[in-house]
């Protein structure tokens, strides 16, 4: 007893709790226990040390032990140190536009944000689809794809603050409607970015660049992922039954008395509609100018503070996360020094024996499954970090399109149970106002839903588009 109630203190006196202890440990130990595994002609001693580094700092993010900058800034720094990578190597991201363009994309949300536009548009939406609980979480979801246009992959914590302030504003409370309300908000953020731009695939994108050229045109991706647009609905359609409100909300006077007080369209909000068409005009042509998206993000960056513009503020610039650049940047070090050392083509070796002679159907719902699984202990970056290289070097090897590998990934990895296993979900669930129960059983539904989706309507979509054989 004495013992157990010295060795509390001592961990009390770390400035951490016993659960934390233990997930330090498990982070450290677990890792280490790769150096059981002898060394081999295919798998190197350097390949171990790769494994056991990279393995502590995934699961320091995994367990959410610290701030996610801090183990992305420490990789670079552990594979230079160890010898694994040269600077030129680990730092090599920098010198391509993944990182530019998420950083550009970052500073023109904040900058369009602050206008007040995206607050207009939702307020419209909801007011045509009647305000009702029905009709605002359709409503949610049509300015959620309009958001994800005007500002691309950007669209989170606006989706997150409009439906809070929503539930707030009809005093839901914790309750089966705040849940229907903040969920649609999730949904209408991270499902359009499937089809317009989405930081998750910009994840697996950006590690695979480590093997091959995986860059891709806007319109592109667009059609690609166009046929995602009716699911968008259907998970409304899906909250409405499972989520059916207990009482009758009937929100049609607010919502026209706050559009009302937002007055006439104020000048700064027509400056953000014209840099929004302009932007999504050069998303659109991109085909034709080959201007790649970073560089149209950050001319219009330029032009929001131009005189006579004036839309971009010292505000705007400085609430944008920046973290998220260095996260992006550490993970693709990842795959750039697995590069170097083989490690990818070795992974990718053992995956070919064990898919070897499967049809492309099976090997993307394989890699579906292995992305949702992975979600349980890892979040969505940690995965991009891990399997991106050895299945963009199978995909080539099987003649395969890397980017439906990815959408696979996008989409398995997207798909959680519990809030813990992605940050993004855990933001809207860290409102308060989503009973866990409701949270636990509207994902389950939803990730039964997407493997459906993705193996009777994506598959054979892209195979009628010739993405596939």
């Amino acid at each position: 007893m004495l013992d157990k109630m010295s060795m509390n203190q001592e961990i009390k006196a770390l400035g951490i709790t016993r659960m934390q202890a233990v997930k330090w440990l498990m982070a450290i130990i677990l890792p280490l226990l790769i150096m059981l595994i002898p060394v081999s002609e295919t798998y190197t001693s350097e390949m171990r040390m790769f494994f056991i580094l990279t393995g502590i700092c995934i699961l320091v993010m995994a367990f959410d032990l610290m701030e996610m900058i801090i183990p992305a800034l420490a990789l670079p720094l552990m594979y230079i140190l160890s010898g694994l990578g040269t600077p030129a190597i680990v730092f090599k991201p920098w010198l391509g536009i993944v990182p530019w363009m998420n950083l550009f994309g970052l500073m023109l949300a904040s900058i369009l944000l602050s206008t007040g536009l995206l607050t207009r548009v939702a307020y419209w939406c909801i007011i045509k689809t009647g305000a009702t609980y029905n009709g605002m979480l359709y409503a949610i979801m049509a300015a959620g794809i309009v958001f994800n246009f005007i500002i691309p992959g950007n669209t989170l914590l606006p989706m997150a603050a409009l439906t809070y302030s929503i539930c707030t504003a009809l005093d839901l409370g914790k309750s089966k409607e705040s849940a229907g309300i903040m969920l649609a908000g999730f949904f209408g953020s991270i499902i359009p970015g499937y089809m317009v731009y989405s930081n998750n695939f910009v994840m697996f994108q950006g590690v695979g660049m480590a093997v091959t050229d995986v860059s891709i045109p806007w319109l592109t991706y667009l059609i690609h992922n166009i046929a995602l647009l009716p699911y968008s609905f259907l998970i409304i359609f899906m909250l409405t039954k499972v989520l059916k409100p207990d009482v009758k909300i009937e929100g049609k006077v607010y919502f026209e008395k706050a559009y009302k007080e937002l007055g006439k369209l104020a000048l700064t909000e027509k400056k953000a509609i014209v840099i929004s068409i302009v932007l999504f005009a050069m998303f659109l042509t991109s085909s034709i100018h080959n201007i790649q998206p970073a560089w149209i993000f950050l001319i219009l960056i330029i032009v929001s503070f131009l005189p006579g513009v004036n839309i971009g503020t010292k505000e705007s610039l400085a609430s944008v996360n920046y973290t998220f650049i260095f996260l992006i940047t550490g993970c693709m070090a990842i795959g750039e020094v697995s590069s170097t050392l083989g490690v990818g083509q070795w992974i990718s070796n053992m995956i070919l024996g064990v898919i070897s002679g499967s049809n492309i159907f099976v090997i993307l719902v394989v890699v579906w499954l292995l992305a949702f699984l992975l979600n349980f202990l890892l979040t969505p970056v940690a995965i991009a970090a891990v399997v991106t290289v050895p299945l963009t070097e199978m995909a080539l090897g099987l003649s395969i399109s890397p980017f439906v590998i990815y959408y696979a990934l996008m989409q398995g990895s997207s798909q959680i149970i519990f809030p813990y296993e992605w940050p993004f979900a855990f933001l809207f669930f860290s409102f308060g106002l989503i009973p866990i129960k409701h949270f636990i059983k509207v994902f389950s539904i939803t990730s039964l839903m997407n493997l459906i989706y993705f193996m009777v309507i994506m598959i054979p979509f892209w195979r009628l588009i010739h993405l596939i054989g």
